[in-house]
């Protein structure tokens, strides 16, 4: 059986894009309404920075594409190496 191999930074920016939109929407929803505030407020204990204001959405959503972007890079490494 053959196996198709993972490009580790496709599967990284796909991670990190999907996590940073969503940090990003939920963001903007939480600086015009009161129902996106517990996201953030959770969120921000992993983000340093990531507040209810444009300048820390802005941290926030590059903070969370970088996490994830790293994570999905990492895991397509290890993929990789254990379908040899």
């Amino acid at each position: 059986m053959t196996y198709a191999k993972l490009s580790p930074k496709a599967l990284g920016m796909a991670f990190g894009l999907i996590w940073g939109l969503i940090v990003l929407v939920m963001g903007i929803v939480a600086h015009f309404h009161p129902i996106g505030v517990w996201f953030v407020n959770s969120v921000k204990a992993v983000y340093v920075g990531y507040e209810i204001t444009w300048i820390g959405i802005a941290i926030g959503t590059l903070m969370a594409f970088v996490h994830l972007y790293l994570k999905g890079f990492i895991l397509g490494i290890f993929y990789n190496m254990f379908v040899k």
